[in-house]
């Protein structure tokens, strides 16, 4: 992967923008284009995210279509993706065809340089059985086993070299992926940085 980062960075207003992206090639992906190291950053919400965070009003946010994941940064979205997932919706992706299709997505969130999955749960959530509500105001008991949630996790983070992080709740989440997306674009205008200073 080259340290070559996007071009298309600058203080752009999201309140009125929408955008699209393609998924891009392993060609693109290693030789992106030279970036500038100011700019305002914009979250980018995917248009299938169903229960959107809700940000600071100080942060901008537009809505596009990603390639994969939940949240980005505009400019940044072939580079940067984080998946929100909430408790019930990860233990349904433990088995069956759910988890089969949950790894594709991993398996296309693997292609990121700086991907993560957010999860709306504390740790803690993982040793105990999972308890979901039914018609009627009952509660019934997953049948699968804190056990196969906890190995599930460890064999995705090895194999997808993806960070799961447990944020205990909603809000926590949403401050977390914030942290995340602004984090990942640091680091990499201080890589642009220190690469384009061994250039000259």
């Amino acid at each position: 992967m080259s340290d070559r980062l996007p071009a298309d960075l600058g203080n752009r207003s999201a309140t009125n923008a929408s955008t699209t992206q393609s998924v891009p090639s392993k060609k693109a992906r290693q030789r992106p284009s030279r970036s500038r190291t100011a700019y305002q950053l914009s979250v980018v919400i995917d248009t299938r995210e169903q229960r959107p965070f809700e940000f600071p009003a100080e942060v901008n946010t537009m809505v596009g279509t990603l390639a994969t994941g939940d949240y980005s940064v505009q400019g940044w979205t072939p580079f940067i993706s984080v998946e929100r997932k909430s408790w019930a919706d990860l233990y349904s992706c433990f088995t069956g065809t759910n988890r089969e299709r949950f790894e594709r997505e991993l398996a296309r969130l693997s292609d990121m340089r700086y991907p993560a999955v957010v999860v709306e749960a504390s740790h803690g959530d993982l040793w105990k059985p999972y308890i979901y509500r039914v018609g009627g105001g009952k509660t019934r008991r997953s049948q699968v086993p804190p056990l196969v949630a906890q190995k599930s996790i460890i064999a995705w983070s090895w194999r997808y070299r993806i960070p799961f992080y447990f944020c205990q709740d909603r809000e926590r989440a949403m401050k977390w992926t914030l942290l995340l997306l602004q984090d990942a674009v640091r680091v990499m205008l201080r890589e642009q940085k220190e690469s384009d200073r061994a250039t000259i």
